[in-house]
């Protein structure tokens, strides 16, 4: 499907890339099989990527490619694209994600039903199809003390304890809910304008549910809408577990609690936070001393480190 340059764009579809040229393409590929009527708009960003020759990249014409020189950080990648946007909405997804079906559509059609400004996220599945969790209760004190105190592991399945919604995986109907996973979050791209785009003070990690929050409060209603799904292969593999990630999820941690509680809030949750890593430490130490496993004693020496930055 063609888009002329007079022509209409529904929506703009935003993908950071970094060192993932097959799964990109594995994206690419499933979006252009599952997008019929719609116009539409990719916008590729390269964020520094050591591996990336645009030749490699499967693209159609309605596929453009912005290469930034250094890894910018994802919210400012998506930033970068948001301002070159052309579509009524906007869809901000995951390189690691595969469509099954003509999701956009159904997402469009949605949208239009009524006048409600909404920032949209729809059920993500494992590569298994299995259910992945996806939607997330707002960071505060309960919630950041249990998964301190390990208590969301030892009670999964109660609510009070878990930092995830978990009426995700019960319903079959639209609800509203604090946060989604960045991996696929729809709206109209006015309304992401108009707050900002991702706030770049988080380079990766708490950028979605930042971003999910502050539309709640400025704009209209998040939802989570799971009448249709891709499957984001990234919940179903374990990462890396390196000093990179376990940096920038403390620091965004710590942003996201600057950002928006009160300064007797700030002030324990930063308490609870110091206290986990305090916890963490020799707990790691010893599973990794008597277990002989190296990721524990990885996990000892990164809270050691989080402890002075």
């Amino acid at each position: 499907m063609s888009v002329s340059t007079t022509a209409l764009i529904d929506v703009s579809i935003i993908i950071v890339n970094y060192n993932s040229v097959e799964l990109l393409n594995n994206c690419l590929n499933s979006i252009y099989k599952h997008s019929d009527g719609f116009k539409y708009e990719i916008i590729v960003v390269d964020n520094g990527s050591t591996n990336f020759h645009e030749s490699d990249l499967k693209k159609n014409e309605n596929t453009r490619i912005i290469i930034n020189g250094v890894n910018l950080g994802f919210s400012k990648a998506n930033n970068i694209a948001l301002d070159q946007a052309k579509g009524r909405y906007t869809l901000i997804l995951n390189n690691d994600t595969i469509f099954l079906e003509n999701s956009i559509k159904r997402l469009i059609e949605f949208s239009e039903k009524d006048s409600v400004r909404k920032l949209i996220g729809i059920q993500l599945l494992n590569e298994n199809r299995s259910f992945q969790q996806s939607v997330f209760r707002t960071p505060g004190v309960l919630n950041l003390l249990s998964s301190t105190l390990f208590l969301d592991q030892l009670f999964p399945r109660y609510q009070r304890f878990s930092k995830y919604d978990l009426r995700a995986e019960k319903v079959n109907t639209t609800i509203e809910v604090d946060s989604m996973i960045g991996a696929f979050l729809f709206a109209e791209t006015s309304a992401l304008k108009e707050i900002g785009g991702f706030d770049e003070n988080y380079f990766f990690y708490h950028e979605d549910t930042d971003l999910c929050k502050r539309f709640s409060e400025k704009i209209g209603k998040v939802l989570y809408f799971p009448s249709t799904s891709i499957i984001h292969i990234g919940g179903a593999t374990t990462a890396d577990y390196n000093w990179f990630r376990e940096k920038n999820k403390a620091l965004s941690r710590r942003t996201f609690v600057k950002n928006h509680f009160g300064l007797f809030s700030k002030i324990l949750l930063f308490i609870i936070l110091y206290a986990g890593l305090i916890l963490r430490i020799p707990l790691f130490l010893l599973i990794g001393i008597f277990t002989l496993n190296k990721m524990y004693l990885l996990k000892s020496f990164y809270n050691f480190r989080l402890l002075f930055i």
